[in-house]
Parts: structure tokens; sequence; C-alpha cells
């Protein structure tokens, strides 16, 4: 197959029409995939976007499948991760602040040492030690949210 002359010399990527662009782009609109992969597509299906759309599909809806619960827990764990580090455990007595961790320090020495966190949370409680959980809002907007309830306080 001989190339036009404006054709030659350039790259396959510079060789793509304006039509196959548009088709590149716009299942790279609708699934989340590379320019590569969306051209491989489309090149597999003879230029057909319905059918380059339908098997790129079936191909994530493989993957996920095979990702399955181990892909679930990563994604849950991830996300527990960054609400721990978003959130702090402060412990305050009067105007005095004691204690300022993330949440999962906090969580991290109930594991390692339950008796000792629990003898500490009831000697805060018994001494009228206010117990804060702040999160940092950086996802929805700036500041803090807080709400008090019963001298503790929950997010």
């Amino acid at each position: 197959m001989e190339h036009p002359p404006s054709e030659v010399g350039k790259s396959s990527w510079q060789a793509l029409t304006d039509v196959e662009l548009e088709k590149v782009e716009a299942i790279r609109r609708r699934l989340p995939v590379g320019y590569r992969e969306a051209r491989a597509a489309l090149e597999a299906c003879g230029g057909d976007l319905l059918e380059a759309l339908a098997r790129l599909e079936e191909e994530i809806r493989n993957d996920e499948t095979q990702a399955g619960l181990w892909g679930r827990v990563k994604t849950e764990l991830r996300r527990l991760w960054r609400e721990g580090s978003d959130t702090r455990l402060r412990i305050a007595r009067g105007q005095r602040l004691l204690v300022d961790v993330p949440v999962l320090v906090g969580l991290l020495s109930a594991v390692a040492a339950p008796s000792l966190t629990l003898v500490a949370a009831l000697g805060a409680v018994a001494t009228d030690c206010r117990l804060t959980l702040e999160k940092e809002s950086k996802h929805f907007r700036a500041g803090k949210e807080r709400a008090v309830v019963d001298g503790f306080s929950r997010v």
C-alpha cells in the first residue's frame, strides 16, 4: 500500500484522519482508556465506533471481574486510610490541648496496647477532658467540620 505524498515520512499517529481522531476521542470520552487502546480497538473492529466501544467495555468488565474482591478491598482500604489521615483525635482539658493525633494513630495504639488505651480514655473522661474528632474538609470546602455531642465530638 502506497501512502499519498502528503503522508510520506509521517508516523502512523500523524497519518490519522480527522474522522479517525474524532472516533478515538469519542472512545476516550466514554471509557477510561488511552489513545493507543482506543486506536487499537478501532483498528480491530475495522473502524466501527460502536463495535470498538462494546469490545473495550467487555475488556474493562472482564478486568474488573478478575480484580474482584481484592480490588474492592484495596479501594476500601485506600478510602479508610484517607479518612483516617484527614480526621484528627484531639483531647483537651479546658483550653489546654493535651493530645492532637490522626485517628489512625489512635486506632493503632488501641490495637497495639488495648488495655493502656482503655485506661487513658477512661482517665480522660473521668478528669473532664474533652475528646473531639475533627475532620479536615479538603475535598468539599475549606475549613473544618465538627459536631459536639455530650462532651464528645463527632465529625
